[in-house]
């Protein structure tokens, strides 16, 4: 029997996409309805940076700023939310929201003729307030890009991928 404290197990689906750190799966958490999204970063695994190789600990430190900067900013309708970390003995995981809109560059490309000026305004409105909530609690991005801004299933922007983010304070300023 399990103790009372133990994190629920998980299972791992169809791969969400990759990144130069991690690797993001569908994830299936075990008394939830909802699925999540797992960002997965192998320890030990070296890494191809820039023409240069590094090793997986500047993943793994990657994975541990965006762990605290999630922590920081938790709640925002437009940054990604956070569901923990689980730490193993081969892999560091962070289970997150699952944004199922995809990112906006797909959504760009998928658009012949580019989006429709009323969607590229209200995505403009969620990603100022996410970033104005960020910089409200001591949090700056520093990597915002198409393919770091999700969608919900209502469609709205969700900000993702806090790997590179500076953390210059604690706390709400």
């Amino acid at each position: 029997r399990a103790p009372v404290d133990a994190e629920p197990a998980y299972t791992l689906g169809a791969k969400l996409g990759e990144g130069a750190f991690a690797t993001c799966y569908l994830c299936f958490l075990e008394g939830e309805r909802e699925p999540l999204a797992a960002k997965v970063v192998v320890r030990g695994r070296w890494l191809w940076i820039g023409g240069r190789s590094t090793s997986g600990s500047v993943a793994i430190g990657s994975v541990r700023n965006e762990l605290l900067a999630l922590q920081q900013l938790g709640g925002h309708p437009n940054v990604v939310r956070l569901h923990g970390l689980r730490s193993e003995d081969s892999r560091e995981v962070l289970l997150m929201e699952l944004a199922v809109g995809g990112d906006l560059a797909k959504r760009a490309l998928q658009s012949p003729g580019g989006m429709q000026p009323a969607a590229v305004r209200s995505h403009m409105r969620g990603i100022v307030a996410g970033l104005a909530h960020c910089h409200r609690h001591g949090v700056v991005h520093r990597d915002i890009k198409l393919e770091n801004l999700l969608l919900d299933g209502n469609g709205e922007v969700v900000i993702s991928d806090f790997g590179h983010a500076a953390i210059l304070w604690s706390g709400e300023a």
